[in-house]
């Protein structure tokens, strides 16, 4: 006699639904979950990556500045009594961001063939401070001399006299103004007129300077100059409007000094 075939257990459709059903679920919680962690990981890569102090060497990667990757103007205007205020503004026109120490900044004035003052022999320079200057950014330092007749070498005490001078800046010993800057000294101390030079010799108009105090000066040698602002500037700023002047030719061609 033949053994008869097992039944066929039959399948619960409701079962199978059901357990399709789970199946979805627990997949779609499990990618909820991964695309939960992936957003959560994101977010703090961001977070760290703002609270993370940006190093402005690293971002910049400077290099030294020199006087072929700088265009530089100049202003000169009283500040009270003697003191003559050279307004120095230096933008980067290179294609590369650059440094220089601030103290590196030196300021000559003359009268005709004589040295009035020397900021680096008098030792009378801008405080040591490293400035950074992205490209196309300016920034505006300010060089004070107190009006005394200081001479080449630092030792005179008497005030200088009125006539024509020229400043001159330098970076180090890199001159940053081909022809210097023409301005006029009064009696009183007041610095009036001139022109800025670019360092391509071009000429900047000046405007009218601002008359100084009556007074001598007092001190041996210059004072020191001053930083006129921390950050950089979008463009020159103007120290002071002038009388008419004149651009100082390579030769620095001058008027010479008389006794005010």
């Amino acid at each position: 006699m033949s053994a008869r075939p097992a039944p066929r257990k039959r399948t619960n459709p409701a079962r199978s639904s059901f357990q399709r059903r789970l199946l979805t679920i627990l997949l779609i919680v499990v990618l909820a979950i991964v695309a939960t962690f992936v957003a959560v990981k994101y977010a703090l890569s961001k977070i760290e990556k703002h609270t993370v102090p940006i190093n402005p060497v690293e971002q910049f990667d400077p290099v030294a500045c020199s006087s072929s990757m700088l265009s530089t103007t100049v202003q000169v205007a009283s500040t009270g009594k003697s003191q003559v205020a050279v307004s120095v503004s230096i933008t980067n026109k290179g294609d590369t961001p650059c440094s220089f120490d601030a103290a590196d900044l030196r300021l000559q004035l003359a009268s005709g063939d004589q040295t009035a003052y020397d900021s680096q022999v008098c030792e009378s320079g801008p405080a040591a401070k490293i400035l950074l200057l992205d490209t196309g950014l300016t920034t505006t330092q300010t060089l004070t001399w107190n009006g005394i007749n200081a001479g080449a070498n630092c030792q005179g005490q008497s005030l200088a006299g009125a006539g024509t001078y020229v400043a001159r800046v330098f970076l180090g010993t890199d001159p940053l103004l081909e022809s210097g800057y023409i301005f006029e000294l009064t009696g009183s101390g007041a610095a009036s007129g001139g022109h800025s030079v670019t360092d391509d010799g071009s000429a900047v108009a000046g405007g009218d300077g601002a008359d100084g105090a009556d007074g001598a000066g007092s001190g041996e040698g210059g004072s020191g100059g001053s930083d006129d602002g921390e950050t950089a500037t979008d463009g020159a700023d103007d120290a002071g409007t002038g009388d008419s002047g004149q651009s100082s030719d390579s030769e620095g061609a001058t008027a010479e000094n008389s006794e005010g």
